[in-house]
């Protein structure tokens, strides 16, 4: 499993191959389409991310140590924004991410 920041670069590598803004957007769309499917009894208000102009909703669970995390958006560019975090972050021990400078993310 690669780093949380390896995952980052392989992403920015994926986005920067495209010169079009909108032929990223339709990436980005695309990748939203890959989300597993959310349980439609987890979008209930104590899964909502606050602060987010869509409606996110995000779980997890801890397997051997490691966060994994579910989501989705009721917008589709939003949900393939949520495969992005989902990849970067699933599958980290909670002490990576800890250590993450999460501006990471804004990058």
């Amino acid at each position: 499993m690669s780093s949380i920041e390896e995952r980052v670069e392989e992403i920015k590598e994926d986005l920067d191959f495209f010169d079009d803004e909108l032929a990223k957007y339709e990436y980005i769309i695309d990748l939203g389409k890959k989300l597993e499917e959310f349980n439609e009894a987890d979008k209930i208000p104590a899964n909502i991310v606050h602060g987010c102009t869509s409606q996110v909703w995000l779980t997890h669970e801890i397997k051997d140590g490691k966060m994994y995390f579910h989501g989705t958006s009721d917008a589709i560019i939003v949900k393939g924004l949520v495969y992005m975090i989902l990849k970067i972050f699933s599958g980290a021990t909670i002490q990576e991410l800890k250590d993450i400078d999460m501006d990471i993310v804004h990058e």
